[in-house]
């Protein structure tokens, strides 16, 4: 999977970079709004992880400018955000068309718990488009990565 992260604390990114690097993911951090978006205009990616409170540049920012240039790109976007969103908010961000609104992990297991998350989404994503059996590459995911099991909503 090819992963961007447009956040601009250098912790955050590092944690990560440790846990998407480590399962062999392309993973690239920005630090800055603007590079971030030069970079989703110039390349494709799987996952895109946006912190909306940046200094100069934040995400609403990256978001308007994102849908006027290149708005297929909004539904690979993960807003992630050290704030607690309102409900209100949330609908707003998703109707602006991201594909969801996560807490920024504050730890390891934390963020495990959300890459698998991630994970499940990105099987449900594919198996949408290619018609694969969703709860057999779900067993398969469970066992090589995660070693347990998850049964779909």
């Amino acid at each position: 999977m090819k992963i961007l992260q447009i956040d601009d604390s250098v912790e955050i990114c590092g944690l990560y970079s440790d846990m998407f690097t480590c399962d062999s993911h392309i993973f690239t951090a920005v630090h800055d709004g603007k590079e971030g978006l030069s970079l989703v205009i110039k390349n494709d990616y799987d996952l895109i992880l946006l912190d909306m409170c940046m200094p100069k540049y934040g995400g609403m920012n990256f978001l308007r400018d994102l849908k006027n240039q290149r708005p297929s790109e909004l539904k690979k976007i993960v807003v992630t955000s050290v704030l607690e969103f309102n409900e209100n908010q949330v609908k707003d961000l998703m109707k602006f068309g991201v594909h969801s609104v996560e807490k920024k992990p504050s730890d390891i297991q934390q963020l495990e718990r959300m890459q698998k998350d991630m994970w499940l989404r990105w099987i449900r994503f594919w198996n949408y488009f290619f018609g694969k059996d969703e709860n057999q590459n779900i067993s398969r995911l469970d066992s090589q990565k995660f070693g347990g099991s998850s049964k779909l909503n």
